[in-house]
């Protein structure tokens, strides 16, 4: 989330990505009420612009989706922050039939970096 801010900060248009609907319209909440902060950080250029994109990176469809979606609506991708990721919990497998840190971790960001 702060990476997000940070780069808003600075001008970027910013697509982050969610694991599911709800979690997007939270995000949005989240990120227009700490855009319209009146505190003004240095370097803070405004104006800001985001959207969110659903992207579930324990189902290899979902990153098949969002990559298609992303480049039909952004023809250009300047910076990627691959930063999402899972640690620890008990032996699950996804959709895919990948251990989920491997392929939530690995696997997908692989796939969404050679797709974009």
């Amino acid at each position: 989330f702060e990476t997000v801010v940070g780069l808003l900060n600075r001008g970027a248009h910013v697509v982050a990505t969610c694991r599911d609907e709800a979690s997007c319209r939270r995000t949005a909440t989240e990120l227009t009420a700490a855009c319209s902060a009146p505190e003004v950080a240095p370097g803070d250029v405004r104006p800001r612009s985001f959207s969110v994109m659903p992207l579930d990176l324990s189902s290899l469809d979902s990153v098949r989706k969002f990559s298609a979606d992303f480049v039909a609506l952004y023809p250009d991708l300047d910076t990627l922050v691959a930063n999402a990721g899972v640690m620890g919990g008990p032996f699950t497998q996804t959709v895919d039939g990948f251990e989920a840190n491997l392929q939530v971790n690995y696997l997908a960001h692989f796939l969404l970096i050679n797709l974009l």
